[in-house]
Order: C-alpha cells, then structure tokens, then sequence
C-alpha cells in the first residue's frame, strides 16, 4: 500500500537534467516585465509547445521541490538579498499564469508530499504579508488553489498565516497546546500498528486504526487518560482560533474531537 503522496510522486518523472525543462529559465536576469514576457514566451514555445509534456513544468530540482515552489519562496522572505526578488517574481507568475499548464504547475506537491502545493509553500515560509504578497495569493486563488487545502501534516495556508498574525501570547499559548498534543499523539500511535505506506512508511490513517484498536476496551484503558489529554488540548487550540474566526482551523480540529469523543 503507498500514500496518496508517493502515489502522486510516481506519477512523474525524476530526473536531475534540467535541459530543456522550465528550470532552465533565469527570471532574475530581466529587468522589465516586457522583457522577461517576452522571453518566456519564447522559452515555452521552443521546448514545450512543439511537444507538449506535464515533464517539462513538473520535473522537482535536486531538494525536492518544484519550480513555482523554488521562486515563491524568494517573494515569502523579508531580507533585502530577497526583497530585490519580490517584483520579478510576481512578473514571472502572471506570465505563467498566461499559459494552459498553469494551473497542473501551481497545484503540485513537492516530492514526498503531493498536497505541499505553491500556496501553502508560500504561506508556510510567509514573512511579511504585505500587497505584493496578498497579491500572489489572489493570482494562486484565481488559479485554482485555496487557502484551506491541506498539506499532509494538517495545516492549511489559513492556519500558516494564522501563526502569523496571532498576538504574541495566542501563537505561544496555541503553540504550547499543538506541542502537547502532536507529543501525546506521538507517544499514543507508537502503541498501535498502523497502517503504512510501503515506501515512505507514512501511516495511510491512523485515525481509523486507532478507531479499530479502542474497539477493544483492553487496549482502550490503559490509554483513556491521554486520549482526554489529547482532546482537552486541541479544544484548547480551538478556543484560541475562535478569537480569529479561523473557521477552517476550528472544524479541522473538531473532527478529530469529535473522533476522540466518539472513542471515549
């Protein structure tokens, strides 16, 4: 059995010749929208038109990530080394966005998570959310991608950019309370066989395996007292979230309340 994400990452080709791929472009080198426009455009037409393939967008570098994800992160940073970065980077985005692959481009994990797409990428590395980065996230949006998809860990872009934007004492309180909890969780599956991807032993649902191993009330006590621990902390999580209206975060975490609830 493999993971939705190793699933996905078979699907294409990794290779580290990046000859003819769209990792061979150098927007940084343009000093105009026009010019940078004008040479992709040409870029596209030579290598990928005459034989159109998804190779030619989808192809991850040597750390695993794609394209999009690469030149994003250089616009998510606030230092000035990237801050020189930020306008080529939304051009060369809205000239992507010109093209009928676009949207596949933007919506591809990176290698060992299929749902890590531009967007959550962008927000997880976030460290200034000022116009020219709301801008990206509109040009993401309009293009498909939302900020309450979920990457494989749980977190959306609305909760990466919650941490964000969280008074000082909420972030540490709501950090303090996910620490506690991912901790117990932790500890609690390790007691029980889950169910695991063959290649990268990521456990493909763990929480309908701990559903099927509370069935036995013998293995359920010894752990009751955690599950409450477990469940007490991520209501404290959503208290939190409530300050915020982070409607997405609160029902996130309420289905798993409600999985330990119906548990316990």
């Amino acid at each position: 059995m493999l993971c939705s994400s190793c699933i996905e990452r078979h699907k294409v080709t990794i290779q580290p010749n990046i000859e003819n791929t769209i990792w061979k472009f150098q927007p940084y080198i343009y000093t105009t929208y026009k010019d940078m426009q004008s040479a992709l455009i040409d870029f596209v037409n030579t290598y990928y038109e005459p034989n159109p393939d998804p190779i030619f967008y989808k192809i991850y570098n040597d750390e695993g990530y794609t394209f999009t994800q690469w030149q994003i992160y250089y616009l998510s940073k606030n230092l000035q080394k990237y801050r020189n970065h930020w306008k080529p980077t939304i051009w060369l985005f809205r000239i992507l966005s010109k093209f009928s692959f676009f949207r596949d481009m933007i919506r591809q994990g990176k290698k060992f998570d299929s749902c890590h797409h531009t967007l959550i990428h962008f927000m997880k590395y976030m460290e200034k959310y000022g116009g020219i980065q709301k801008k990206m996230v509109e040009l993401l949006t309009k293009n498909g991608l939302s900020m309450d998809d979920e990457d494989i860990e749980g977190s959306s872009g609305n909760t990466y950019l919650l941490t964000k934007i969280m008074r000082k004492e909420h972030a540490k309180m709501a950090n303090d309370f996910t620490k506690l909890y991912k901790t117990l969780e932790d500890e609690l599956f390790e007691k029980i066989e889950l169910k695991r991807c063959q290649e990268c032993y990521y456990p493909v649902a763990k929480y309908d395996d701990l559903i099927e191993f509370c069935k036995d009330s013998s293995q359920l006590e010894p752990i009751q007292e955690n599950l409450k621990k477990i469940k007490r902390a991520r209501e404290d999580c959503n208290m939190i979230y409530r300050c915020y209206a982070n409607n997405h975060s609160i029902q996130r975490h309420q289905y798993i309340i409600d999985i330990y609830k119906s548990i316990l």
